[in-house]
């Protein structure tokens, strides 16, 4: 989850929504340190905004004064504590590592299709008469 710092304008504060310019961003991942990254519609984020830390999702894309920018909703305020939880960094620092998550193969499981296996216990039984 990217955490997003906006200085919104008054309107922008009363509709609860944040214009976030791409090169705003930008800037403020290469001094944090982070990777590029390009935010997509519907995506969470959080909001550092006047000292505090808002929940936020993108909305759309937009294009104001010729500059591409992001259109923001701000939700509620959340804890200091939980944003750093969510974006795993504090802002300034270097990102957290990720973690991910592989799964290997026990070769003692056999996995088994329970699905075909209902199916084939619940189909009707015929008896047929062939005759040569």
């Amino acid at each position: 989850m990217e955490l997003v710092e906006v200085t919104p304008t008054a309107v922008e504060r009363r509709a609860s929504v944040a214009v976030v310019g791409w090169k705003a961003l930008t800037a403020q991942q290469a001094r944090a340190g982070r990777r590029l990254h390009v935010l997509a519609p519907g995506e969470r984020l959080v909001i550092g905004m006047d000292g505090r830390f808002h929940d936020g999702r993108v909305l759309r894309n937009a294009d104001v004064n010729g500059e591409g920018c992001y259109v923001v909703a701000v939700g509620p305020a959340v804890a200091a504590a939980v944003a750093r939880r969510r974006t795993g960094q504090v802002p300034g620092s270097p990102p957290a590592p990720r973690r991910q998550r592989t799964t290997t193969p026990d070769p003692d499981v056999e996995v088994i299709d329970l699905l075909d296996a209902i199916l084939a216990q619940d189909a009707p039984r015929r008896t047929v008469d062939v005759l040569l």
